[in-house]
């Protein structure tokens, strides 16, 4: 059985973590609660991301604050330089939205540092404190925004083996249009009390 590794990317630490805070202030750590999970083992499907951009939509299953994804991915054959975004947004009739602007966070990964293996790679978006309700439907959106061609791959599943949610692709210039199969993804989300 194969199983993949999870590479843990922080970008923020603050007081979210304890820093610089004395024992007395020691705040109680948040309950994160695994979400919507969708790990193909072994993945079918490689999806370059570059000039085209590739998105997995999903249904929330907990209200409260997403604070984590973990997304399955991997550098190009040979990693090259340029930066690779993750962001959550809102959909349109199925798709994403199609104003970047609009996404509710996003973060930003160097694709030279990127593994040669597809791996979980595991997104903070904690303090970015988006807000995410039961039934509400995202997606999680990777687009190139420098480096040139192709800067990495995402991984998944040939068939449709999530029920709640799709591949969608934009090529450069187009819109949104839907494909077969499912992005490896989880998601965590802070419930609400």
């Amino acid at each position: 059985m194969q199983r993949f590794a999870v590479l843990v990317i922080a970008v923020a630490c603050g007081s979210i973590c304890g820093c610089g805070g004395s024992d007395t202030d020691t705040p109680t750590p948040p309950v994160i609660v695994l979400d919507q999970s969708v790990v193909p083992n072994p993945p079918t499907l490689v999806l370059p991301v570059g000039p085209t951009d590739c998105a997995q939509t999903f249904r929330v299953g907990r209200t409260g604050r997403l604070v984590r994804i973990e997304v399955l991915l991997s550098a190009t054959m040979i990693p090259v330089a340029g930066t690779l975004r993750i962001d959550i947004r809102p959909t349109n009739a199925g798709n994403p939205v199609e104003d970047d602007n609009l996404a509710l966070g996003f973060v930003d990964l160097d694709t030279a540092n990127l593994p040669i293996m597809p791996v979980l790679v595991s997104l903070e978006f904690y303090a970015q404190n988006i807000q995410v309700q039961n039934n509400q439907r995202l997606a999680i959106v990777a687009r190139r925004v420098s480096g040139i061609d192709i800067v990495a791959q995402i991984h998944g599943s040939g068939a449709d083996i999530y029920g709640n949610g799709t591949i969608v692709r934009r090529p450069g210039g187009g819109t949104w249009g839907q494909t077969t199969g499912d992005i490896g993804f989880r998601t965590f989300v802070e419930p609400a009390p």
